[in-house]
């Protein structure tokens, strides 16, 4: 049974009351010192409103300093009515406001002349609780204090990550890796010394567009910057990458011409009955390095789909569709044609797709890093295809630019035969095509 302690929080705002409501139910009494209101949820409990951050110390084993409603830390430790005031000898202070890494050691020299601990634990994205997203809360500080107040922060929810460690810089590894989600990193906003301590002790330290990449399967482009682009890992296009690609790509798309020539037939008499017209469709697409080829695909639409010549995004239940064309789209039969430009070396089996001229030249001057996609064979599927439902906007192109952009850098022999293995998926089940 955990035991009960006396907690003492100075501020709540908007994640120390969640955070106070979890260690209420565990069975811990609080007295709390805010400017605010106690929230509902809080002021129906045990918890003491106190009249100064002084009261609250005194009255508390562990000070639990919270952001947003002491923008001056050094005050509440240190001034009138402050903590520093009411503590004695064997509490503890946890500050999780973002100070600097000079006012953090200036504030524990003179918390611990006082015989007291204090502990540096700023906090990095989400909220507190059931339905957390990922935190992180970095506590920097002697060993035997952070061993005090990680059952706490453990009660906050299931997805908190917890990095701490001593006076000495040496970190306790209790983290799988750490995401530094700040967009400015100069100007000690970052607390440097904590995680060189932590990237010694061999855990991950990670910005947050190789977090979101490594989560999510996209390469972020409103938080990504060039140099990250330059100097990160990724987009091998070395020889040997060129031609073991291509050997996939005659041997994958030879066994499938070979399997599904009786699809192909069939569909090409289905399409005949159905409507007047040319069976196979010729459009204009933007190939490796934005070298124009001609794109083959079964028609799928009316022979008038764009009559006043102008390029218009395809669209759900879009009228201009034929009954044989809603199906080959939805199963992509439609794209089996392009089985003879991967032959030619126009396209491989797998890249991001081709898009037409005059989509590209719009979504160049709309999207961060569009061109990059050139840098590779356009495929018959991709990861944007298997990861993204069919696109039909700029927002949408956007998304699945991210999931090309993670293809390029990351493109592998293992990871085509991934995509080739989930498209049978989305064929099978029939998602994502309009």
């Amino acid at each position: 049974m955990t035991t009960s302690l006396k907690l003492g929080f100075i501020g709540l705002g908007i994640m120390g009351a969640p955070m106070a409501g979890h260690l209420i139910s565990a069975g811990h009494q609080l007295f709390v010192f805010t400017h605010g209101k106690l929230a509902p949820e809080i002021a129906a409990t045990n918890a003491k409103l106190c009249a100064s951050a002084t009261e609250v110390a005194q009255q508390a084993d562990i000070v639990i300093i919270m952001v947003p409603d002491t923008p001056d830390v050094a005050a509440v430790l240190f001034g009138e009515g402050g903590v520093a005031a009411g503590l004695s000898k064997g509490k503890t202070v946890v500050d999780m406001s973002s100070i600097s890494p000079i006012e953090t050691k200036e504030f524990a020299k003179k918390i611990n002349a006082l015989g007291c601990d204090y502990l540096d634990a700023p906090v990095s994205g989400g909220e507190v609780g059931a339905k957390a997203a990922s935190l992180t809360i970095m506590v920097g500080g002697p060993e035997a204090a952070f061993g005090r107040v990680k059952p706490l922060f453990e009660l906050m929810g299931k997805n908190i990550t917890l990095v701490g460690g001593n006076g000495d810089g040496q970190t306790c590894k209790v983290a799988n890796q750490i995401i530094v989600a700040v967009k400015e990193q100069r100007g000690g906003s970052v607390p440097m010394d904590q995680l060189l301590s932590a990237r010694i002790q061999g855990i991950p330290v990670l910005d947050l567009a190789a977090f979101y990449e490594q989560t999510t399967g996209e390469v972020p482009v409103d938080s990504l910057k060039a140099s990250w682009l330059v100097y990160g890992q990724g987009f091998a296009q070395d020889r040997t990458r060129i031609v073991i690609k291509r050997l996939f790509d005659i041997v994958s798309s030879s066994a499938l011409l070979l399997l599904a020539s009786p699809i192909m037939l069939i569909t090409m008499l289905a399409i005949k009955l159905e409507s007047e017209g040319p069976i196979i469709y010729r459009q204009e697409r933007v190939g490796l390095g934005g070298k124009i080829f001609m794109c083959l695909k079964f028609r799928s639409m009316s022979t008038d789909a764009e009559k006043d010549g102008v390029a218009v995004w395809a669209k759900k239940n879009d009228s201009r569709v034929t009954r044989v064309g809603a199906f080959i789209r939805k199963t992509r039969i439609d794209e089996l044609p392009q089985i003879l430009s991967v032959l030619k070396g126009e396209m491989s089996m797998v890249g991001p797709r081709p898009e037409r001229p005059t989509f590209v030249e719009q979504l160049k001057q709309q999207i961060p890093y569009y061109d990059i996609r050139h840098s590779v064979k356009p495929g018959v599927t991709g990861w944007a295809q298997v990861k993204y439902s069919y696109g039909a906007s700029l927002e949408d192109a956007l998304h699945k630019h991210q999931y090309d952009l993670y293809y390029v850098k990351n493109n592998s022999l293992f990871l085509d035969l991934l995509i080739l293995f989930e498209t049978v998926s989305v064929v099978i089940f029939r998602e994502g095509s309009q």
